[in-house]
């Protein structure tokens, strides 16, 4: 019997979120909450009265203090279709509600959209605390309530929370390796950029090996076709110059060699820069990439 008591009012729990995720602000809950509402106010009136719930208890909380004009203060709640549909109709509201929320939230994706400003709503994004990046975590009201890392003389706390890109890249993550092929996926992505830093250092040194060897194979073609014409030609004159076209052209010859050199290494010495210039761009690009992540 007590099991299924259990049973039925698991599966009542079940519907009421249901219908709330489906847009109904008309829930049994709700109707609890305005009945609630009503006495409360009737006993203690509007003034510094305030409305405040997390997840669902957000989402009711959100519908009191809209449809009450009461200060309201919700955090990660689950705000449904409706509430955004009818934002306008309290466009007249006195009284602001902030909602809290963290940015990959499951529960209040919605919280997202512009339209709550209608009804005079701030929402406050707010980076996860380190250690606590699971989807059930980052839902946590314990994200609203962590030890604080300093409190000033005035009252103010200081807490240490990840950054938005901190928050969203671990939120991801821990998600994602809950899967073993999601853990092997991160664990591959996790080594991308000395993989993409190690692929750029090959390519720049295989570009200079192949700069330099273009280089050196074009120097050997022109050299032997000019050694060939200055040696015909110092042969051709030999008869009449009596052999000294034949000393003046090995000196030719030696002197376009020391030429060719001097050309050779100054054009290796140019592509090697020009091929750092390209590696080191292609270092900071990367880095500025993954960076993001």
């Amino acid at each position: 019997e007590r099991k299924s008591s259990k049973s039925a009012a698991c599966f009542r729990e079940t519907l009421v979120n249901g219908q709330i995720a489906g847009g109904s602000t008309h829930t049994s809950r709700a109707k609890t909450a305005e009945k609630q509402a009503d006495k409360v106010i009737q006993k203690y009136g509007k003034q510094n009265l305030s409305v405040t719930g997390h997840s669902q208890g957000g989402g009711i909380s959100y519908h009191i203090a809209t449809k009450y004009d009461l200060e309201g203060h919700h955090y990660n709640p689950a705000i449904n279709h409706s509430n955004i549909v009818q934002a306008r109709k309290f466009a007249n509201n006195k009284n602001a509600q902030n909602i809290y929320k963290t940015h990959l939230d499951f529960a209040s994706p919605l919280a997202y959209s512009k339209n709550l400003k209608k009804s005079n709503t701030t929402v406050h994004t707010v980076g996860t605390i380190k250690g606590m990046d699971s989807p059930v975590s980052t839902h946590s009201i314990d994200q609203f309530s962590p030890t604080p890392s300093m409190v000033l003389a005035d009252g103010t706390v200081s807490v240490k929370r990840q950054t938005a890109k901190q928050s969203i890249k671990n939120g991801i993550k821990h998600t994602v390796t809950y899967h073993p092929v999601g853990k092997a996926v991160v664990s591959v992505t996790d080594q991308l950029p000395s993989l993409v830093h190690g692929a750029i250092d090959f390519g720049a040194s295989s570009a200079k090996m192949g700069a330099h060897l273009g280089v050196n194979v074009a120097i050997n073609e022109e050299q032997a076709i000019v050694d060939e014409m200055i040696v015909d030609t110092s042969l051709t004159l030999a008869p009449e110059t009596m052999g000294l076209s034949l000393v003046a052209g090995a000196g030719a010859v030696f002197i376009h060699h020391i030429a060719g050199s001097w050309v050779e290494k100054h054009v290796d010495k140019v592509a090697d820069k020009a091929i750092d210039v390209v590696s080191k761009a292609g270092h900071k690009a990367t880095s500025a990439f993954f960076s993001l992540f």
